[in-house]
């Protein structure tokens, strides 16, 4: 095994490609982003096949990088304590990556799951935007926290034919969810987005988003793929909802993706429901805004310190992507996630049976996980 391969083993857990091009992009993005936030795509040209005496200095090159690595102190923590330790750090507000570690891990996601796509094996990457219309993304998912980075590939094959070789080779668990027909400036771009499956609390968006355009009247086609991925961290016990004090819960009688909700009604829990209602917020995992061109307040829930004080805590539950939006002091929080509507379901409990139908008409029909 080569230094490189150790390189890229170490610092991506996943078995890198096994081209000598794709590991080359590979390293390329990963040691780029020492430099440059702004990890743009990658290309094998920066790492180009080396003679036998040029391939001993490359090779002292990396050991000397490594070594680096381990003995020359960084700002914040050595490079593979910030690719290794994900949630050690302070996490980020919606919709902007925070410090170093959580932006290096959100990077080797997105790394891994750019590698996950299918191309045929005579792909060849490039730097250039040779058939001129793949300057951006095929789309872009209206979510906060998103991480986009791609590659550009050329091949001598008709865009359908590589279309088509695209669909065939599905990674395992990956399924089309969109598809465009028709677009560029000479209307012949096509292209197709895949999801792919997550596991864990981090991951929380992953696809791939294909372009597909001829270059001039020739055969050629240059290929933009895209890697669209939401990774987020742990809470730390600094953003868990305070011990002590006042909860209301404030549901509605009418709820309108059209207008603000309406009716409130607002109940003051005993010291079981509000220990109840805190543990639900404390296990919502982190998640991204989701931005919605309609979207409906489903409840507020609020903490004070004392009856008739202001608001040290409140989470506030939306229908769209089933964010929860959190303020403490007033102060914007990192949004939480409540996939299976545990706290929907918690805050519907507490309310009169007669009262706020539309909240508790939500609790009813929120998807059951």
């Amino acid at each position: 095994m080569s230094v490189e391969e150790v390189y890229v083993r170490a610092v991506l857990p996943d078995p890198p490609p096994a081209t000598y091009e794709d590991r080359a992009a590979v390293m390329a993005a990963v040691l780029s982003d020492l430099d440059s936030p702004k990890a743009a795509h990658v290309s094998a040209h920066h790492w180009r096949q080396p003679r036998i005496w040029s391939h001993r200095l490359g090779i002292v090159g990396v050991v000397a990088l490594i070594l680096a690595v381990f003995f020359v102190p960084f700002p914040r923590t050595s490079l593979f304590g910030r690719l290794d330790r994900p949630g050690s750090s302070v996490v980020h507000g919606p919709g902007k990556l925070g410090t170093s570690n959580s932006r290096e891990t959100a990077k080797t996601f997105a790394l891994r799951t750019l590698n996950e796509a299918r191309l045929p094996p005579h792909a060849r990457l490039t730097i250039k935007d040779v058939a001129g219309s793949l300057g951006g993304p095929l789309e872009t998912p209206g979510i906060g926290d998103l991480t986009d980075l791609h590659r550009l590939y050329l091949l001598n094959e008709l865009a359908d034919s590589v279309q088509n070789y695209v669909e065939s080779h599905l990674p395992k668990g990956a399924k089309v969810i969109s598809t465009m027909l028709g677009s560029g400036p000479t209307e012949s771009t096509t292209g197709l987005v895949i999801s792919l499956s997550v596991a864990g609390p981090h991951e929380y968006l992953a696809q791939l988003a294909y372009q597909f355009a001829p270059v001039g009247s020739s055969n050629v086609t240059e290929i933009r793929v895209d890697s669209q991925t939401v990774w987020e961290p742990s809470r730390p016990a600094g953003e868990l909802v305070p011990a002590g004090g006042i909860v209301e819960v404030t549901g509605y009688s009418l709820i309108s993706a059209a207008s603000p909700s309406s009716g409130p009604v607002t109940v003051q829990l005993n010291r079981a429901q509000a220990n109840a209602l805190r543990a639900a917020v404390n296990a919502l995992p982190l998640g991204p805004q989701v931005f919605c061109h309609e979207n409906s307040l489903l409840y507020r829930v609020t903490f004070r310190p004392a009856k008739g004080s202001a608001s040290s805590f409140e989470v506030v539950g939306w229908a769209c992507g089933a964010t929860v939006v959190v303020t403490k002091h007033a102060r914007a929080m990192p949004s939480l996630y409540d996939p299976t509507c545990s706290l929907l379901r918690a805050v519907g409990s507490v309310l009169p049976s007669n009262q706020a139908a539309a909240t508790r008409h939500a609790v009813a029909g929120c998807r059951q996980n």
